[in-house]
């Protein structure tokens, strides 16, 4: 996806492989383990731990073995520390560029000007990394605030907002076996359900944080230690 945005004109078709991906293998299992184990998750952040013993747990826990196996080469710097660099980057760069938007240094030539306006915005996640060390549930409140807002949310308002003149005029629509009320429908559902699904797995996901927080504590110079 990121490679198609320099070529708007290819851009449709990763996208909806992109989607297809998030439905297909990040979506359904995780509406799934959420629906059987909701209340288990809130105190236990390992998902494969709660699903019972069977050739499919011990395949998908082989296969994470195998994407992890990376770590265990001899470079210093092992890819899977690289990983953690680029995906920090990823999440942060967008952040980045609104703090610089907003110090109006974006268009700055000197890059140390926009270096101190990061360093900030950079400081405030270090802290809160240290204060919550937990990687496997500040994630999913990521997605629920920036992801389902970013992939269906704003998309599906745009579009409701973009062609609800032309439903209006009734021109006709790019799906011709479709009516206007039912795109602009399908598309409002999207959205409804999105909020609602968005707003429970943040609700859980903090929940689940501050059950953290009371066990480890804040700051904890032991994640995963027993205390005392």
């Amino acid at each position: 996806i990121m490679d198609a945005m320099w070529k708007p004109e290819e851009y449709k078709l990763p996208w909806l492989f992109g989607m297809v991906y998030t439905g297909l293998v990040s979506l359904i299992p995780t509406m799934s383990l959420f629906w059987r184990f909701g209340d288990k998750l809130l105190k236990q952040a390992n998902a494969i731990a709660l699903l019972p013993k069977s050739i499919f747990r011990d395949a998908a826990v082989i296969l994470l073995l195998l994407h992890q196996a990376r770590a265990l080469e001899n470079p210093p710097l092992s890819w899977n520390v690289c990983e953690q660099f680029v995906v920090f980057g990823m999440f942060t760069l967008p952040i980045y560029l609104i703090f610089e938007k907003l110090f109006n240094v974006h268009n700055s030539p000197s890059f140390g000007k926009r270096i101190l306006v990061r360093v900030p915005v950079f400081l405030v996640i270090w802290v809160a990394a240290l204060a919550f060390p937990f990687f496997g549930l500040s994630t999913p409140i990521s997605v629920a605030l920036f992801a389902t807002w970013g992939q269906y949310i704003l998309p599906c308002s745009a579009y409701i907002f973009t062609f609800w003149k032309r439903a209006s005029e009734a021109v006709s629509p790019h799906f011709s076996l479709l009516r206007w009320e039912t795109i602009l429908s399908i598309n409002l559902g999207i959205v409804l359900w999105m909020l609602f699904m968005s707003g429970f797995g943040l609700w859980a996901n903090i929940v689940a944080i501050a059950n953290q927080v009371h066990q480890v504590g804040l700051f904890t110079k032991c994640y995963n230690c027993k205390r005392g």
